[in-house]
């Protein structure tokens, strides 16, 4: 199994009988029950390569067995995740034939049979072999850390007070980020557990929320600024920031966190609904704590009895905030992409959808209702819960309780 037997990617099975015999049911079984696995992995998002090399001229009796099972013909699959290589008749002509100098010519016709075979399926299957797959990676890694370096730039002003702030005054300031590890730490250890799980270092969920903090939650925030100076220049007093300004604040930030998102998967090839859904939720929270910090700084610096009460105030409203968001779009990301059936792709935009709409209520006064914020908080947190529990062995409620921390 390479690369490990946990998390394969290609799996390579070889049988050789020189005559009939009872083993043979026996590699039978073993190869539909492999399928059968593997068609589950493939459910839920995984791609492996089973290939099964079935050599020897007691393969040539056994051949209606293989036949007579679908999962097993001698065939490829539309995405050539699973098949089977059979050199039976190449086989049985070397069997056939005592003369050394046959079996050699046959035998080398069937190692560039089969290696041609199986190098087309492999390139089809594992995306390493994909050379303008891995081109188009390096620049969207390019992209990535040029996006990166500007939302530094821009983010810089968050951490600073004019030019007139003194040091006493930046530490008061700063001393309101630390209530932030209320939630900060609860999310850091549990995710950490659902990245080992979901194969996702900790390099990779780090990545995924420094991108939210400097590169969607910059952007967001120098087009919810451009919007609203435009709309105020076009529209006077008649544009309403608490329904218009939220409205477009709703699209544009859920839509810069799963650009984000999608550009982080396809760099690391990540293909299971688990990846798209954690490297959804780091990168949302690291969105949420640079959102938090600029609200803690920007009153700050204004008046530094309003930092703590400020930070208090984004602490209450992290339950069901951008991690949770960026988290659901994200499934729907996976459900447009990776899903088949016209009908998962229109409730993949459908999801999208819905965490817009739910980010715009929850910025408009509606969102101010104690009852109104409490609903839209667990319509949008219940479904990650959900479809965590639903995709791993263990559930994630588990976590909450403790268990395996």
């Amino acid at each position: 199994m390479l690369e490990s037997p946990v998390k394969p990617k290609l799996i390579l099975g070889v049988s050789y009988s020189v005559t009939i015999s009872s083993s043979q049911g026996g590699k039978i079984k073993d190869a539909r029950k492999t399928v059968e696995v593997i068609n589950k992995e493939r459910a839920k998002g995984g791609k492996i390569i089973y290939v099964n090399f079935l050599d020897g001229a007691g393969w040539i009796g056994r051949q209606a067995d293989l036949k007579a099972e679908p999962n097993l013909e001698v065939s490829m699959p539309r995405d050539r995740s699973i098949f089977h290589l059979s050199s039976v008749v190449d086989i049985s002509t070397i069997q056939l034939y005592n003369s050394p100098v046959t079996q050699k010519t046959h035998a080398i016709t069937m190692e560039k049979h089969m290696t041609k075979r199986l190098d087309e399926s492999v390139k089809s299957g594992c995306p390493d072999y994909d050379r303008p797959r891995k081109r188009g990676q390096l620049i969207v890694t390019g992209v990535l850390i040029f996006l990166f370096a500007l939302g530094m730039l821009i983010d810089e002003a968050d951490f600073m007070g004019t030019s007139h702030t003194g040091v006493i005054r930046y530490l008061e300031v700063y001393s309101a980020f630390l209530p932030l590890l209320i939630y900060i730490v609860p999310f850091v250890i549990i995710v950490k557990k659902l990245g080992v799980e979901a194969g996702l270092s900790s390099r990779k969920l780090l990545s995924a929320a420094f991108c939210g903090a400097f590169i969607s939650s910059a952007l967001a925030a120098e087009i919810n600024d451009g919007f609203d100076s435009l709309m105020k220049h076009l529209m006077g007093h008649a544009y309403s920031e608490n329904w218009l300004g939220s409205f477009e604040t709703g699209i544009a930030e859920e839509l810069l966190k799963l650009a984000t998102v999608a550009m982080l998967l396809y760099v690391w090839d990540s293909e299971t609904l688990d990846q798209y859904m954690i490297t959804g939720m780091c990168t949302g929270m690291g969105f949420q704590i640079e959102e938090d910090i600029s609200y803690i700084t920007q009153s700050g610096f204004k008046n530094v009895n309003d930092a703590f009460p400020t930070a208090l105030d984004r602490i209450s409203g992290s339950v069901g905030s951008h991690w949770a968001y960026a988290a659901m779009t994200a499934v729907g990301l996976y459900m447009i992409k990776r899903t088949t059936g016209k009908g998962h792709r229109i409730k993949g935009f459908g999801l999208i959808l819905f965490v817009i709409v739910n980010h715009f209520l929850y910025d408009t006064p509606l969102g101010e209702i104690n009852l109104v914020n409490v609903l839209l908080t667990v319509a949008v947190v219940l479904p990650v819960l959900i479809s965590l529990d639903e995709k791993r062995d263990r559930s994630i409620f588990h976590l909450f309780r403790g268990e395996g921390i």
